[in-house]
């Protein structure tokens, strides 16, 4: 059989090799209906039992097609490539051939017995080959080289082939389409996977990890499930020089998913996350380090007990936000002590109280003045310190309106997120009014 042109091997050498380092790993041999389809280092081979009808198309860099008709068959193949076209048709009691082709040129062998016909006509260049011939028995040996210098796509070709006993067709071909069509059929995959996968590396990466121990279905599905990024950092701690970091860090004090702790530190900020895994003991801690931990307080004057209301302290609260609740009362006469207390809570589970003795929460006391603005008031009233019950986990302090004037204050809360630098603020407006006093008339 006629052979494809040096030339032409030279410039695909190089994509089959690449291809064979994949491959030549593994060799998959899955179920398609009554076929199979093999992978191997000359590319893909499709082995089809033609009994009825069959068509297909197929787009790759080169296409060898093999045939065998054991009983009045008929052969249709429209090949198309940048430089030419070609029509083939061929019916015969029995008949056996090959056909090839690619970008550049374009050869075929057919056998036929028991009386048959055959008709191939080509176009390329404003010139026309045109094959007829029709006997009891013949052969044809074609070979073609259009020449076509520079040309770099491949070949398209439509395949119909009717035989009423089992008859056979074999595809030889590769290239992107082909490759990707291939590894559809081989994983079970849709094409639309089947070509993230493929132009993503997913090939060059089940060649790598096989080193390691992986098979083309564990890299596939871990693909599938946790995304190619995935695969590429598996492969980096696999590959040697690996030197552990932050994330190997978090994943193996805390007990979480290295994907995990990953994502974490993706959505962190870097200093935040390298601090949060030095100071905190375990999952929970570090976690609210991460995303800051709720401050909530409690209506203390209804003496329920229940949580009225929460927000974030640290990474959520803004100043200026409504935060009676962590007041005991907000409406009081001058000389009267305000009590202001507060939890801090995992931001997820508010069954986790964080308790820190170091941390030193305070209020700072403001004047609300009658054109709205504010004036800062200095001395005690810029920084009244908390006080933490260890046994309860509540911070609370105590405000004296001893020497306010009657009028309208905000108390703020201060308090740093625990273990790093990230300051919440909540604000607290106060009314405070003269004492009523009693006059009694003596007569």
């Amino acid at each position: 059989m006629p052979s494809i042109r040096s030339s032409l091997q030279s410039r695909l050498m190089a994509r089959v090799i690449m291809t064979a380092t994949v491959f030549l790993c593994f060799i998959c041999i899955v179920a398609w209906g009554e076929a199979y389809i093999e992978f191997d280092e000359f590319g893909t081979h499709i082995v089809q039992p033609i009994t009825g009808w069959y068509s297909k198309t197929l787009s790759a860099d080169e296409v060898r097609i093999e045939y065998q008709d054991l009983c009045d068959g008929i052969l249709y193949l429209n090949t198309k490539a940048t430089g030419y076209s070609d029509i083939f048709n061929l019916t015969a009691g029995s008949f056996s051939g090959s056909h090839t082709a690619d970008a550049y040129s374009l050869s075929r062998e057919i056998e036929l017995s028991g009386g048959g016909e055959m008709h191939a006509v080509t176009y390329a260049s404003n010139t026309v080959t045109e094959v007829t011939f029709g006997a009891s028995e013949g052969s044809l040996s074609q070979s073609i080289d259009f020449g076509n210098a520079g040309v770099d796509s491949g070949v398209s070709i439509y395949i119909y082939f009717k035989d009423p006993v089992p008859g056979w067709l074999e595809i030889f071909y590769n290239g992107d389409d082909a490759e990707i069509h291939a590894f559809a059929r081989a994983f079970g995959l849709s094409q639309a996977q089947a070509t993230s996968l493929y132009r993503g590396g997913a090939l060059g990466l089940i060649g790598e990890l096989s080193r390691f121990g992986y098979s083309a279905t564990d890299v596939v599905n871990l693909a599938l499930t946790r995304g190619l990024s995935y695969l590429e950092e598996l492969l980096g701690k696999l590959s040697g020089g690996y030197v552990p970091g932050v994330i190997d860090r978090a994943a193996r004090k805390f007990g979480i998913p290295w994907a995990h702790a990953k994502t974490l530190f993706n959505e962190t900020d870097d200093h935040l996350f390298v601090s949060a895994v030095r100071s905190s003991k375990d999952y929970a801690g570090f976690i609210g380090n991460l995303l800051g931990w709720t401050v909530a307080g409690r209506m203390l004057a209804s003496g329920d007990g229940i949580l009225a209301a929460s927000q974030p302290a640290g990474g959520g609260a803004a100043v200026g936000s409504s935060a009676s609740f962590i007041a005991e009362k907000t409406l009081v006469k001058v000389g009267e002590s305000i009590r202001f207390a507060f939890k801090l809570l995992h931001p997820a589970n508010h069954g986790l109280v964080f308790t820190d003795p170091w941390l030193k929460p305070y209020l700072s006391l403001t004047k609300v003045q009658s054109d709205g603005s504010i004036m800062a008031l200095g001395g005690y009233y810029g920084y009244i310190l908390f006080q933490l019950n260890p046994q309860t986990g509540e911070y609370f302090s105590y405000l004296d309106t001893s020497d306010l004037a009657p009028g309208v204050y905000d108390a703020y809360l201060s308090v740093r997120n625990p273990r790093n630098d990230i300051q919440a603020d909540s604000r607290v407006r106060i009314k405070i009014r003269d004492p009523i006093y009693t006059y009694y008339w003596g007569g």
